[in-house]
């Protein structure tokens, strides 16, 4: 039975640690075909450092310095999008400026035409999606549309090339229009020239951004770690630490499951050596009885490995539809063998040293092993730490992520225009706003605008303004911490009342802010905003360099808007209230709904799934451990036949023996339970404190924990406890 569970756990271990090199090499054979798809291979881009959200600000300078690096062949960089709208409205289309030659350099193919060249730029040429081309020119096949123009921000622009893939059109322009300093770009890449030091060009890409004014926010990267899945998911600091333990886990699991075969193979020498002694006596060669002992009598276990590789590499061509290299299943395979032989290190190293004479002469003596003993023992603490670990793992990250979930606010929400729609993006009114309370009155509701804009007295400060009524303090969580707000006064945001503060107290003060939007504005303060709980909320709620505009003083049509909702109350009718401004647009781009959560949602997803693994891995090491100590238990009894003879003459009964021995295997456990529990625990509190997250530990998950080592410790302690009230007195005497 023994040896069943071990062969069973140990083809899981198998599975699990091919299933995971399989996924790996598949992963990485995925983002190898799409980095050479994209002509990516050696280039490098830039991306905000993981606490910034800033882009940086490019200029023309910084790009022709990154072209002199030594190594850098080329530079290639695109906007932005911007939107042009089709005349009467029947169309609007997404529109980037880009270097020449972008597209080829990212080797886009064309179904028609070509890409833009240096000479093109200031010309008025332009490359066009093939799907936007049957927009724009109905009915026109992809060579038809080669030559023809339309209007991109009221400007005529000439069709040179249609390409197969859905990017959007885009004009070329060397520099940007007029005498501007700056370029309105996103993406910048730098392709590197044949047999170029990688990680020197990176190396300096990186000094030159810390040098460059504008750019302190950026680092340099291989356009291949943008592109990988697991970008988003490393740069998520608790998922990336758990992604980390897993792995130390798996390895855990693998050692543990070699402890048990150990355990295993102790007990079986201890039983079988005066056996071994007579086949020996009788001619069989060290050779034979190794390859009958190691092999031949544990071919379950080796099917085990091998069943378990096939599982596993199986499983992972199926969840990802091809099938890994050989070296992902030989791996897997390779790491259960060489478990199962260092396993059996006992078994070798006993017929190496093995003298029948001497074993006949003892007998089958009386086994002692107390450090492996000690090992299994600590196998069983090792795999209760880290079930413990696990569920505190779990705990803690739900609970930050309900933290942070709970200051975005689950239940706000924006209307906005689909991104993914060609039709024209309405703006909304007042009037929307106003016909949405009437039709959902149980819904808060506002109308947010945003711009920038300048503070001039009584200090001169650059703010972000915001155009809204009342309703937005309570629909997007913004808190007051002094004063109030009333149409005939602005609330500012903490950074903003720091600097009003040296001029006396910040509420009544008088302010002059100004903007495109707003013009100038001469109003009172009368409310100072608290700064937003989480900097996910800066886009949500008063920012700290904000400054928030009465509504009534604009009641025009807004461009730009963004609608708030509180979902609290009704959150069944938000596909309601997009349908319902949807059909206040008709023939506009639709409004859908956008959780301000959203991503911490998908965060989520990815920790549950991150998690699902850990605890899996977990129960693997705890179930191997239990078996371990099952056999332990039973070593331990083999070693004590003799004195539990000696006991039963001098007159014990099979119930004092029964009670002895499964008290003494009920204690074993809680304690090692104990241990293991606070093992754990402090391995966790540990990593909690330096990671910054607060420790969480359920308490039923810990008690459930060691009350399931407990509870197997007595289930064993039974099994044993039963055979070793079976002895007959005479025999075990007489055996040693």
């Amino acid at each position: 039975m023994l040896r069943l569970a071990t062969a069973l756990t140990l083809a899981a271990i198998v599975a699990l640690v091919t299933a995971l090199l399989a996924e790996r090499e598949l992963a990485a054979r995925e983002l190898a075909a799409l980095v050479r798809d994209l002509g990516a291979e050696d280039v490098i881009t830039f991306r905000s450092k993981p606490d910034e959200v800033f882009l940086g600000t490019w200029t023309p300078a910084h790009l022709e310095e990154l072209a002199r690096l030594d190594g850098v062949a080329a530079v290639h960089w695109a906007s932005g999008y911007s939107v042009s709208q089709g005349p009467n409205s029947e169309w609007v289309l997404p529109v980037r400026t880009a270097s020449p030659g972008y597209l080829s350099a990212r080797n886009t193919g064309f179904v028609a035409g070509r890409d833009l060249a240096a000479g093109d730029a200031g010309t008025n040429r332009v490359v066009i999606s093939q799907e936007h081309a049957r927009v724009v020119f109905p009915g026109a096949a992809a060579e038809e549309v080669v030559g023809r123009s339309f209007r991109i921000l009221r400007e005529p622009h000439v069709v040179v090339g249609v390409t197969a893939t859905a990017d959007a059109a885009y004009g070329a322009a060397l520099t940007p229009a007029g005498d501007a300093r700056y370029y309105d770009v996103q993406d910048v890449y730098l392709y590197l020239e044949p047999a170029t030091n990688r990680q020197r060009v990176l190396a300096e890409a990186n000094r030159f951004l810390e040098a460059a004014e504008g750019l302190e926010a950026l680092e340099a990267t291989w356009v291949e770690e943008m592109l990988r899945p697991a970008a988003v998911t490393e740069r998520t600091a608790f998922v990336r630490e758990v992604a980390a333990l897993f792995r130390w886990l798996v390895v855990a699991t693998v050692a543990v499951a070699t402890l048990n075969l150990l355990t295993l193979s102790v007990l079986v020498g201890a039983q079988s050596r005066a056996r071994w002694a007579l086949h020996r006596l009788l001619g069989c060669s060290r050779r034979q009885l190794l390859a009958r002992l190691v092999f031949a009598r544990q071919a379950g276990v080796w099917a085990a490995v091998l069943g378990g590789g096939a599982f596993g590499y199986l499983a992972s061509a199926l969840a990802r539809g091809s099938l890994a290299s050989p070296a992902a299943l030989l791996t897997g395979v390779a790491i259960g063998g060489g478990s199962v032989l260092v396993g059996h290190a006992p078994t070798i190293a006993a017929v190496l040293r093995l003298h029948p004479y001497g074993v006949l002469v003892r007998g089958r003596g009386v086994l002692r092993a107390p450090g492996v003993v000690n090992v299994s023992a600590a196998g069983l603490v090792v795999g209760l730490a880290a079930v413990v670990l696990a569920g505190g793992l779990f705990a803690t990250g739900r609970d930050a992520l309900r933290t942070e979930i709970a200051a975005v606010g689950a239940h706000l929400v924006q209307l906005v225009p689909d991104r993914a729609s060609l039709y024209p993006v309405a703006a909304l009114s007042r009037a929307d706003l106003a016909a949405l309370r009437d039709e959902f009155p149980s819904v808060p509701a506002a109308l947010v605008e945003r711009h920038g804009g300048a503070l001039s007295a009584p200090v001169a400060l650059d703010v972000r303004l915001l155009v809204a009524d009342e309703a937005f303090l309570e629909v997007s969580g913004t808190r007051l911490a002094a004063g109030g707000w009333s149409e005939a006064s602005v609330v500012v945001g903490a950074d903003v009342a720091a600097r009003l503060a040296a001029s006396g107290p910040v509420v009544g003060q008088g302010v002059v802010v100004d903007s495109v939007r707003t013009g100038r504005l001469e109003l009172p303060v009368g409310g100072v905003a608290r700064p937003p709980a989480s900097e996910r909320l800066e886009g949500l709620q008063l920012p700290a360099d904000g400054v928030l505009v009465p509504a009534a003083l604009f009641p025009n049509t807004v461009t730009g808007a963004a609608l708030y909702l509180d979902a609290r109350g009704a959150p069944h009718a938000v596909d309601e209230l997009a349908r319902f401004l949807s059909e206040r647009h008709a023939g506009s781009a639709p409004f859908v709904p956008r959780y301000a959560a959203a991503s911490l949602m998908a965060y989520a997803a990815m920790l549950e799934g991150q998690m699902g693994s850990f605890m899996l891995a977990a129960a693997l090491v705890l179930l191997m451990s239990l078996i371990g100590v099952m056999t332990l238990g039973l070593m331990l009894a083999e070693s004590r036949t003799y004195r539990y003879g000696l006991e039963r003459v001098f007159g014990a009964t099979r119930r004092q023996l029964y009670r002895l021995e499964l008290g003494r295997t009920v204690r074993q456990h809680i304690v090692i339970g104990l241990v293991g529990g606070a093992l754990g625990t402090l391995a966790l509190a540990v990593w909690a404190g330096a990671a910054g997250y607060a420790f969480q530990l359920p308490a039923a998950w810990l008690a459930g924990s060691l009350a399931l080592v407990t509870g197997a410790g007595a289930v064993a302690g039974a099994r044993v406890a039963t055979r070793v009230a079976a002895l007959q007195p005479i025999h075990s005497v007489k055996d040693d």
